[in-house]
Formats: structure tokens, C-alpha cells, sequence
């Protein structure tokens, strides 16, 4: 999931008023489950390697009932600049609630567990009644 905070910054074209929402800061986060645990390693590098390049960049490791969450956090101006431009519609995020969020997760997971020929059925049904309650 990446969700940011913004600002919304107004100025003047040919005496026009204009308001655009000004990116102040990015979280990523991204869940290691179960085999995904690995990868905790490569993320740790990655950050490194773009802190060492100037890149400011945080992360942080937030223990979940689940699993572990890994949590990348920026302010950084440049970086900020590419994340708006890759997802330009970022701030419709904002806006969307926990809820609704979760609903719609929950719905995709359910559409892929039904569609996916490679998970295994041993499991899969109890798997669906638990995603379900």
C-alpha cells in the first residue's frame, strides 16, 4: 500500500487562481508473510544504497499478528517528485477509507483464490470461509 500526505498549494496563471496538491511525504507498505520474510534483507540494502546516494529515506519494521510490516518513509524532495509523476493519482488514496480500502482487498483476494489454477485445494476452502468472516 503507498499513501501520502499532502498539501495544497495555490498560485496565479494570467490572473487565474489555481490550487494543486503538493506531495509533503510517502509511506510504502509493503507486508513480508510467511515465505516473504526474506526479502526483509534485499529491502534493507536497497534503502541503504539510496541512503547513501543522499536519499533520505526511513524505514521501519512494524510486528502484525500476520507477519511483519515493512514500512519505507520519505520526504524527500526528489524522490517525492518521481513517486507523483509515476502515480499521479496518489492522492485519491487519501480518500479512500480503511473500509472501503479493506472491502476492495478483500474482494480481489477472494476473485484471485477462485481464479489462481496453482493454489493448491488442500486448505483453499478454509482459506476463503476465514478472508470472508
Amino acid at each position: 500500500m503507498v499513501y501520502g500526505k499532502f498539501e495544497i498549494k495555490k498560485f496565479e496563471i494570467n490572473n487565474e487562481e489555481i490550487k494543486k496538491p503538493e506531495l509533503l511525504g510517502v509511506k510504502i507498505q509493503v507486508p513480508l508473510f510467511g515465505q516473504y520474510l526474506r526479502y526483509q534483507e534485499q529491502f534493507d540494502g536497497m534503502i541503504e544504497i539510496l541512503q547513501h546516494a543522499g536519499i533520505f529515506v526511513k524505514t521501519d519494521v512494524l510486528d502484525t499478528n500476520n507477519g511483519v510490516v515493512y514500512q519505507i518513509s520519505t520526504t524527500d524532495y526528489e524522490l517525492l517528485e518521481v513517486f507523483a509523476k509515476w502515480y499521479e493519482s496518489i492522492e485519491k488514496i487519501e480518500k479512500i477509507s480503511k473500509r472501503d480500502f479493506t472491502a476492495e482487498m478483500k474482494a480481489k483476494l477472494l476473485v484471485f483464490l477462485a481464479e489462481d489454477t496453482q493454489i493448491p485445494q488442500d486448505g483453499k476452502e478454509d482459506v476463503i470461509a476465514l478472508i470472508k468472516s
